[in-house]
């Protein structure tokens, strides 16, 4: 029995070809731009393509007309855009930034000082401008004693959201060296 994918954000197939090569069925893919669901259609990556918005798309009857239910889904993968190199955003509505999505969260608690970064690099934290990472203190970037090299970090280390912006990822796992806005974290709580 092979482990059943439904695939949003398709874009042309790259995640559900990868899926596809590693044995899994793609039952269903899905984009909003129709050259992308072209392609998909025509390398017949998948059992079902459809050229929607994912908020327009009745998932259990799309998965009925190929005899399957949502229950049948083992994998939901998916593409999300960039926000910060999207063009979808074009004349649409805009993004939300993070300082209107978690903007309200961001405030001192008792457990903060409990809960700061544990790296060696964790004052650094204070020191990144919103919107920037570890990146700032780089040669490339003109810091006058670089303390970094450049790319030689995942791209979320010392990551701190700028409020005036949106957030290009969620990020999916805890790490006390990622914080929001002024290098403060949130608590479980929140």
């Amino acid at each position: 029995m092979s482990i059943k994918v439904l695939s949003i954000f398709s874009g042309g197939g790259g995640i559900d070809c990868g899926f596809k090569k590693a044995g899994y069925d793609i039952c269903f893919s899905t984009d909003f731009w129709r050259p992308a669901c072209d392609t998909l259609e025509k390398n017949k990556v998948g059992r079902l393509v459809r050229c929607a918005d994912i908020r327009q798309i009745h998932y259990a009857e799309e998965l009925a007309s190929i005899g399957l239910t949502t229950a049948d889904i083992d994998v939901l993968a998916g593409g999300p855009p960039c926000p910060a190199y999207s063009e979808a955003s074009s004349g649409k509505k805009p993004w939300v930034t993070c300082g209107n999505a978690i903007g309200d969260l961001d405030y001192d608690l008792p457990e903060d000082q409990d809960l700061q970064a544990g790296s060696k690099h964790k004052d650094l934290l204070k020191l990144v401008p919103p919107g920037d990472n570890y990146l700032y203190f780089t040669k490339e970037r003109g810091y006058p004693e670089p303390i970094f090299k450049w790319r030689s970090r995942y791209w979320s280390f010392l990551l701190k959201l700028s409020p005036e912006k949106s957030s290009w990822t969620i990020q999916a796992s805890f790490s006390l060296n990622m914080r929001p806005f002024d290098g403060k974290s949130f608590s479980a709580q929140q």
